[in-house]
């Protein structure tokens, strides 16, 4: 009997918790579930979310190749070693190599903000699915690094990861709803538990040195033929392309052409920024699918 168990709890830890496409799949299934959703959906929203990790690992996969010649270029011309410090990429990673842990910080991480919000006096939850997920990414790899083990990096991340969320999303709060003088120039809005809103409201305390409050950026005029930037894929791939092109003439091209192959050097530094975008794109479809199109929607 005892080993017989002992294969059933280790299917459940391999098979399941061990894989992080079907245990996220698990989650989607009981989330659903919860809400009493038809049984068509749940089939359905499990498959998609499955689906959606797939295309997050190969978008991260892409993403990682993509940039792997400017790590070697930065190090053969400054001579000193490091890593990307693109979110994207951190997360990418840590989704592909601690997938399930990534998301068992993140439940607990959740599970922490609600308590945080129970039973104290700041009531504030941190909603944004696919950003939680990222934070927990994150608090994951700083754990890992330290050798923890399993259980010990999710239970120290989690605890971490949750005190920030809480943490994130009361400080924009308090900025905005207890600070009369912050109402008017930054929002009126709820939704306040995102990355972006401590950028929006320095920004504002900043623009009473910068500009003029009376001005609004919806009256700056921006060029017609410059609206396609408002694509972050476009967006993303130009930026990218720009840094390849900086990173790849300061490496030279003898550097570059130890990568690009038969391709002309300063075609594959350009394709190189293309495929950056490309990749990005790949990666946040699979999030996409992976947590709220599915899930919270």
């Amino acid at each position: 009997m005892p080993g017989i168990l002992e294969e059933i709890v280790s299917f459940i830890a391999t098979q399941i918790f061990g894989n992080p496409g079907i245990f996220y799949a698990i989650i989607g299934i009981i989330g659903l579930a919860l809400l009493r959703a038809p049984i068509e959906r749940i089939i359905s929203s499990a498959m998609k979310i499955y689906i959606g990790f797939f295309i997050l690992v190969a978008g991260a996969n892409l993403l990682m190749d993509v940039i792997t010649p400017i790590r070697e270029w930065i190090l053969m011309k400054l001579g000193v070693e490091g890593v990307i410090p693109q979110n994207w990429l951190i997360f990418s990673k840590a989704m592909t190599e601690y997938g399930s842990i990534v998301g068992l910080v993140g439940i607990l991480a959740f599970i922490i903000n609600l308590l945080l919000a129970r039973f104290t006096r700041l009531k504030c939850v941190y909603l944004t699915a696919h950003i939680i997920l990222i934070w927990a990414s994150y608090f994951t790899g700083v754990a890992v690094y330290y050798n923890f083990s399993i259980w010990e990096v999710i239970l120290i991340a989690g605890i971490a990861c949750g005190i920030y969320l809480w943490l994130h999303a009361s400080l924009p709060y308090y900025l905005i709803f207890k600070k009369p003088e912050c109402i008017e120039r930054v929002t009126d809005e709820w939704s306040t538990g995102t990355g972006e809103a401590i950028g929006i409201i320095t920004t504002a305390y900043l623009s009473k040195v910068a500009g003029k409050r009376e001005v609004s950026t919806e009256e700056i005029k921006f060029p017609e033929k410059l609206s396609w930037m408002r694509d972050p894929m476009l967006a993303n791939a130009l930026i990218a392309t720009i840094v390849f092109l900086v990173i790849g003439l300061l490496a030279g091209p003898e550097a570059v052409a130890k990568f690009s192959g038969d391709v002309n050097w300063f075609i594959y530094l350009i394709l190189r920024g293309l495929q950056f975008g490309g990749s990005l794109a790949v990666l946040l479809y699979g999030v996409r699918m992976l947590i709220y199109l599915q899930v919270l929607r």
